[in-house]
């Protein structure tokens, strides 16, 4: 079953702290399944992690109608890709109900306007959907709710 050592860890994590967990992971494909089925999933890691992404995705009853990664190995790389590059990495001929962006090292938040209209897809980045998952755990009220 799809996230069950995440899910153990997570409890884990609760239990010994006595506060509200959240995962990155559960929170993207909560997100994504709230636009539909189909995603475009675009990362700036190299194929197999973008592969490992894909079926964790898919375990969670998403479909992936194309995947794509930048092929970036260090961390401080990811955080210096440039808005043009985010921006062409998330172009796709591909049939998809949401757009992805993974990572939350890679910036996007502020392309987010620029990245739906140019794709004409809801677009989910990792950041927001922590975000969204945080303020919902903490009672908060974001996007939806």
């Amino acid at each position: 079953m799809a996230g069950r050592a995440e899910r153990a860890l997570a409890r884990d994590l609760a239990d010994r702290t006595g506060a509200p967990v959240v995962t990155t992971a559960a929170a993207v494909a909560a997100a994504l399944l709230r636009h539909g089925r189909r995603v475009r999933v675009r990362t700036p890691y190299t194929a197999d992690i973008t592969d490992a992404e894909c079926a964790y995705l898919r375990g969670h009853g998403l479909g992936v109608s194309s995947a794509a990664g930048l092929e970036i190995i260090r961390d401080a790389d990811i955080a210096a890709v440039p808005p043009d590059r985010v921006l062409q990495h998330a172009d796709g001929d591909d049939t998809a109900d949401a757009l992805l962006m993974s990572c939350t090292n890679l910036p996007t938040l502020s392309l987010l306007p620029e990245l739906e209209r140019r794709t004409g897809l809801p677009a989910v980045t990792s950041n927001t959907a922590t975000a969204e998952a945080l303020l919902a755990t903490l009672g908060g009220r974001g996007p939806g709710t």
